[in-house]
């Protein structure tokens, strides 16, 4: 199954306004009602940070807005 999505939500960081169109697949979608919650990472077009966007697929409604941190901390550069 397919969904298609267009949320607009505000900018974790600079509170601007952003709209996300959004293609969902798989079989999880298939159940209705489901308390399914996706993500997705979203470039903000004002402020250029990385905001991380929680949403329902079936409801099509945001359920957090939080700023994107990676799983791996960045390697510094040694001094050496």
């Amino acid at each position: 199954m397919e969904l298609k999505l267009e949320l607009t939500f505000a900018c974790c960081y600079c509170q601007d306004s952003i709209t996300a169109l959004l293609a969902c697949k798989g079989t999880g979608l298939d159940e209705p009602g489901g308390g399914i919650i996706a993500a997705v990472n979203v470039l903000c077009p004002a402020c250029e940070q990385v905001c991380q966007l929680l949403f329902n697929p079936h409801k099509g409604s945001v359920r957090e807005v939080r700023p994107y941190v990676p799983n791996q901390p960045i390697p510094e550069p040694s001094l050496n």
